[in-house]
């Protein structure tokens, strides 16, 4: 019997806990009052407002668009053939005679000489460079050529000599 009467309890705590259906029912209800009221017929309107003016541009508008394109078309391709012809009679006349302007001429001419110029500087630049790198690569190559004859000797290869010799790649780099 007390099993019976915790059963019932749990049940009864678990309804009220997880089943929302009536708090729900009536928030449902509430909110569909509310919107007939304050909405009334107003979407209704607006729904015949638009499908009146649909049938206005079916029945009367297109027609009328549709006569008046037929009409002018000719009249508007006629037209467009003869603003082409035109510009190709301008685009042959522009590149049959080309006009530069004096500005024009001058800052390209200016472009150039500063072109010129920068590329006169790299390579000087450029000369130096592989200049510097020759006197590194003669030097590095006789510090290992003396290494290599200290070693051919019998002299012992100590510490103070890789010392130098890593110096010497250092100040190369």
């Amino acid at each position: 019997m007390s099993c019976e009467n915790i059963f019932k309890g749990v049940c009864h705590i678990h309804a009220r806990l997880f089943d929302h259906r009536s708090a729900l029912q009536g928030h449902i209800n509430f909110f569909a009052k509310e919107f007939e009221e304050k909405r009334g017929d107003r979407e209704k309107t607006c729904l015949d407002q638009t499908q009146d003016s649909a049938l206005q541009c079916r029945d009367h508008t297109l027609p009328t668009v549709q006569s008046n394109f037929s009409q002018h078309f000719s009249d508007i391709a006629q037209d467009i053939k003869k603003a082409t012809d035109a510009c190709k009679v301008l685009a042959e006349k522009t590149t049959e005679e080309p006009v530069e302007s004096k500005f024009l001429k001058t800052q390209r001419d200016a472009r150039r000489h500063a072109l010129d110029q920068f590329m006169e500087q790299q390579c000087v630049r450029s000369g130096r460079i592989d200049q510097q790198l020759e006197e590194n690569i003669k030097l590095f190559n006789a510090s290992f050529e003396e290494l290599r004859h200290q070693l051919s000797q019998g002299v012992p290869f100590t510490s103070q000599t890789y010392y130098k010799f890593m110096a010497l790649g250092k100040e190369l780099s």
